[in-house]
């Protein structure tokens, strides 16, 4: 039973490959249209305990020099 799982994980996994490999890349017009969707304020306030930092700053937002370094 064991070698039917494996071979149906790995005929799965290929499929998957195929798939994600036949998508389309995103470029960065899409992917600047994405950010800005997930930026948008949807006037509702956070649930507690799920607020943001004070100061906190995207990682797309941050100078070169603030990239590698995490805010806590």
């Amino acid at each position: 039973m064991a070698t039917y799982q494996f071979v149906n994980d790995a005929k799965s996994r290929l499929q998957h490959e195929r798939w994600v490999a036949s998508c389309p890349k995103p470029d960065a017009a899409r992917t600047a249209r994405a950010l800005a969707i997930l930026d948008r304020d949807n006037g509702n306030p956070p649930d507690p305990g799920d607020e943001l930092p004070e100061g906190y700053v995207p990682i797309r937002f941050r100078s070169d020099d603030n990239k590698s370094r995490v805010t806590e």
